[in-house]
């Protein structure tokens, strides 16, 4: 899945859920790739993303995404990471998870064509493919 794609299933996803101010800016434009308000909280919501390259390296990726989402990290923001759900993917995210899980990072694993698993910022790995993501990221 690449992260246009990925970008595009999660922002019809949150914006059916209730996002606001949704801006979705795919590719090396300035900015987080997906940023809205959250509706309970009106907190800020940032996520960055990373699909499937032609080149492969998603460890590179991963590396990219985590580096781009710490450029927004903040404790009056909600953060995460959203990537394909692949088998590499996920074992990248599950290796990062304890030090994600520290800042209070969320992950996020897109299967098209909208099926999003939600990883809590917790140091266990335990996805979920949660009814509400906005509920869980909202809390």
């Amino acid at each position: 899945m690449r992260e246009r794609d990925l970008l595009q299933a999660l922002a019809i996803r949150l914006r059916r859920e209730g996002l606001s101010d949704l801006q979705v800016r795919p590719g090396n434009q300035r900015g987080a790739d997906l940023e809205g308000r959250l509706p309970h909280s009106r907190r800020r919501l940032f996520i960055e993303a990373k699909g499937v390259r032609a080149r492969g390296n998603e460890q590179a990726a991963m590396g990219e995404a985590l580096l781009q989402i710490l450029r927004h990290y903040d404790y009056d923001v909600v953060c995460a990471i959203a990537i394909p759900h692949t088998p590499t993917f996920e074992g990248l995210l599950r290796s990062i998870m304890p030090g994600l899980a520290a800042l209070g990072i969320h992950g996020l694993m897109v299967r098209p064509p909208d099926e999003v698993w939600y990883i809590p910022p917790q140091r266990d790995f335990a996805p979920e493919k949660p009814t509400s993501l906005l509920e869980r990221l909202d809390r």
